[in-house]
């Protein structure tokens, strides 16, 4: 945080600042937990406490999911990890129109409203849209839907209903509140995690904290090497790379995340292949890093997630026109999706802001290298949705978690 400026924000907590030159970055600083918790029991035992409370409203337990496996045989256990892709849904993006905001909202990240409170909703929508899910003002209050962001994440590859388990890496994006609450929270159950907040969040002119990528690996099954990140040169986008150490074989383990241009129009699908050309080219630079330090990192396996917020290929008319295209037909090894491009029933996103109603595939997970996909989380049938689909009482995100279970060749 060499460039960052520490201050408090107007409840007299302590937060880190960047303003300069095409950067207006403001992230939470670190806590040791929230409200006193320190115990995975007393957690579990909150986020118990908040699913009761949205139940006086509705139904409030978790759509249920199923795991699919992919191979006939399960490789052995030490050979195996666990990914999750999740776009938990900004705090700085769904907040209702009365919530106070730690800093006051600004029309250009430089000019102040006259108000603390999130009084610009005339520019933005009420609730980030989402006005025609039942009890906004609850699915959607950022301090219940926390700890169901968190129980989403703390499940995501869970076996039975009587354990919860997570993935043993989670790639998460439009995270704000990285340091103040899912990081601290997540350390409880050994986890570490990387942030990488964009250089010109949309919530920070709301009045909110930056909102950027986040990746938490478990401590147990992996151990950091490097890290970096990078920023695109159009668009306020950002790119995390996380080299990881596979501890029971010493294997190595590139992670990317990003989280690209949204928006569904010719416009923004050439800034997406502009970014992701660039990613491309990221992501050689890191495996060469990895090669340069480690002679045996030779075939180094990449896990590639994010929010790409584009189409599949065979969905576009013309598949020139996709920029995932440049993933799977990319010259210096292409990529696969864990999940299949070609699926009409698939999901990721099943939305409705207002009366418009939205079902897209654009969260993914790619791979590439010497690894293999022996299972793959599937999305929850439409019978399991609410009338007015994601987000709601049983959903916290308008996206939902996908996941792959993998083994190293």
């Amino acid at each position: 945080m060499n460039s960052f400026t520490s201050f408090k924000d107007q409840f007299g907590l302590p937060v880190w600042q960047d303003i300069s030159e095409n950067r207006f970055i403001r992230i939470d600083s670190e806590v040791a937990s929230d409200d006193g918790l320190t115990t995975r029991e007393q957690v579990w035992e909150q986020i118990c406490n908040v699913r009761s409370i949205q139940q006086k409203y509705g139904p409030s337990n978790l759509l249920s999911r199923t795991w699919i496996l992919s191979m006939p045989l399960t490789p052995s256990a030490e050979n195996t990890f666990s990914v999750a892709q999740f776009n938990t849904l900004a705090e700085g993006l769904s907040a209702g129109p009365d919530v106070p905001t730690p800093f006051p909202p600004c029309l250009n990240h430089d000019t102040p409203a006259n108000n603390n409170i999130n009084s610009n909703k005339n520019q933005v929508e009420i609730f980030g849209g989402f006005t025609s899910i039942p009890y906004p003002e609850i699915s959607l209050d950022f301090e219940l839907r926390k700890w169901r962001l968190l129980e989403v994440l703390l499940t995501s590859d869970q076996a039975d209903d009587a354990t919860f388990k997570p993935c043993d890496l989670l790639a998460v994006e439009e995270m704000d509140r990285f340091h103040g609450f899912f990081a601290p929270m997540l350390r409880l159950f050994g986890y570490q995690g990387a942030f990488c907040p964009k250089r010109q969040s949309p919530g920070v002119s709301m009045g909110w904290y930056s909102d950027g990528c986040a990746l938490f690996w478990n401590r147990q099954v992996f151990e950091l090497v490097s890290q970096r990140h990078h920023g695109y040169s159009v668009g306020n986008q950002v790119a995390l790379h996380v080299v990881l150490r596979y501890r029971s074989s010493n294997r190595l383990l590139v992670v990317v995340v990003t989280h690209l241009k949204a928006k569904c129009n010719a416009t923004n699908e050439m800034i997406r292949m502009k970014q992701l050309q660039e990613l491309l080219v990221r992501i050689d630079e890191t495996i060469r890093d990895v090669q340069s330090k480690d002679h045996d990192s030779n075939q180094t396996p990449v896990i590639l997630l994010g929010d790409f917020n584009t189409d599949p290929p065979a969905t576009v008319p013309s598949q020139d026109a996709s920029s995932l295209n440049q993933l799977i037909t990319a010259s210096n090894g292409c990529f696969q999706s864990l999940y299949p491009l070609e699926s009409s029933t698939h999901y990721t996103t099943w939305k409705t802001r207002g009366s418009d109603t939205v079902k897209r595939v654009i969260d993914y997970i790619f791979y590439r290298g010497p690894v293999k996909p022996i299972a793959v989380l599937q999305v929850p049938e439409e019978t399991e949705l609410e009338p007015t689909k994601l987000p709601g009482l049983r959903y916290p995100s308008d996206h939902v978690l996908i996941a792959g279970r993998f083994h190293f060749c």
